[in-house]
């Protein structure tokens, strides 16, 4: 019990010396050089050649944008463009993938398991889902129109 309380007393003491201000005067000495510190006018220039993300494509017209150097010396013109990607049978296969399809022969409905953009969405026909026209159900394949466009989706094994 005795050693437990010299613990304490010795962290207790060390503690309250810590907090006390020094008497000690602060080592003296020349003082401190600091070095000088320059900077240049960048040289870069920033062409925003590409689309905006946050912008819809159908907003994007053709436009010049002014673009500032970093020295805010003078504004360059860059031209951005609209570009319309080639949609093809890939570009669409990675878009939508036919997962399955169930058919109610009493009610003649079809539906199809689908999956667009990585989300899976249940869609009957002469649906519209994601810009993704669903024009109809067969017993082992969508007819789809994407961007006025007629696809064929196969069923994935």
């Amino acid at each position: 019990m005795g050693a437990v309380v010299l613990i304490w007393g010795i962290i207790v003491f060390r503690i309250l010396n810590g907090l006390g201000g020094s008497e000690a005067p602060a080592i003296g000495g020349r003082p401190v050089q600091h070095a000088e510190i320059s900077s240049s006018i960048d040289t870069f220039t920033l062409y925003a050649d590409y689309p905006d993300p946050f912008i819809p494509e159908k907003e994007i017209d053709d436009t010049v944008l002014s673009v500032s150097n970093a020295a805010g010396k003078k504004d360059l013109p860059v031209a951005q463009t609209a570009t319309t990607p080639v949609i093809t049978e890939a570009t669409v296969a990675g878009i939508i993938q036919l997962k399955g399809i169930f058919s109610n022969p009493q009610k003649r409905s079809k539906v199809a398991i689908v999956t667009i953009n990585g989300k899976e969405a249940i869609v009957h026909e002469k649906e519209r889902l994601g810009g993704i026209y669903i024009a109809k159900i067969a017993k082992d394949h969508l007819q789809i129109i994407y961007k006025g466009r007629s696809f064929t989706i196969d069923k994935e094994l």
